[in-house]
């Protein structure tokens, strides 16, 4: 089973699938901004590629 990682620790790879989990514990779909701004912290629907205002603070990979 996948673990989540910690953002402080590590932060996914930018353009890939994620699960991320926000500071109240909901469930967010997303993948980290895919720009060539490797500081970039924005997060974008995976659906539309629209920025998402939310703060994740535990991530793993989506598989499908």
């Amino acid at each position: 089973m996948d673990e989540f990682l910690e953002t402080e620790k590590q932060l996914p790879d930018k353009g890939k699938d994620i699960v991320g989990i926000k500071q109240n514990g909901e469930t967010v779909y997303c993948f980290r901004c895919a720009c060539k701004n490797p500081n970039c912290l924005e997060w974008r629907c995976p659906i539309t590629g629209s920025a998402l205002l939310v703060s994740i603070k535990k991530w793993k990979y989506k598989h499908d």
